[in-house]
């Protein structure tokens, strides 16, 4: 009950903003009570910390599987696809990690996902294989990693999607690159 009263909470703001989201929105679309809202969230505020909480553990544990690496090319083009699958296969929760990240709201987990991304741009340079430092250049590729994910957002086809995903990784990682 818990999940699907995030869920729907994630929905409501995906497609109408936070303001949408009301302990009485959620329970009308959940088809919940507001007691059983109340039983796994103090108000409305517990709520919303929850739902971005599930939304960045989600786009987090895709990237678990990337801690171990000796390759840093093979597991930027990896941490990459992770990231776009993410946001096609979770678009409610990939907004709500945006509008966070644009209010500057990140949670330990958001900044252990990128302390992972960080990780592997540390290993490039550590082998001489960047043209940037690897804080500028994790930046870089998450900013754009992120700006595809968001055009995807903006409902264009699967299959385009895909398409510009890899060549704007293809572009970025030969910028970074020597």
């Amino acid at each position: 009950m818990k999940e699907k009263i995030l869920r729907t909470t994630a929905k409501i703001i995906s497609k109408n903003g936070l303001k949408a989201a009301s302990i009485r929105a959620v329970c009308e679309q959940a088809g919940v009570t507001a007691p059983t809202v109340y039983h796994y969230f103090d108000n409305r505020r517990g709520l919303l910390e929850a739902v971005t909480l599930l939304a960045f553990d989600k786009n987090a544990s895709n990237k678990k599987a990337f801690d171990q690496f000796d390759d840093p090319i093979k597991n930027m083009n990896a941490l990459w696809d992770e990231y776009i699958n993410f946001a096609i296969s979770e678009p409610d929760l990939y907004s709500i990690v945006i509008a966070s990240i644009a209010q500057g709201v990140i949670p330990q987990c958001g900044k252990d996902c990128f302390n992972r991304t960080l990780k592997v741009f540390k290993l490039a340079e550590e082998k001489n294989l960047l043209k940037e430092t690897a804080n500028d250049a994790a930046f870089i590729y998450q900013g754009a990693s992120q700006g595809v994910a968001t055009l995807i957002l903006s409902k264009i086809t699967l299959d385009f999607a895909h398409k510009i995903s890899q060549k704007t990784k293809v572009m970025v990682l030969k910028g970074l690159l020597k």
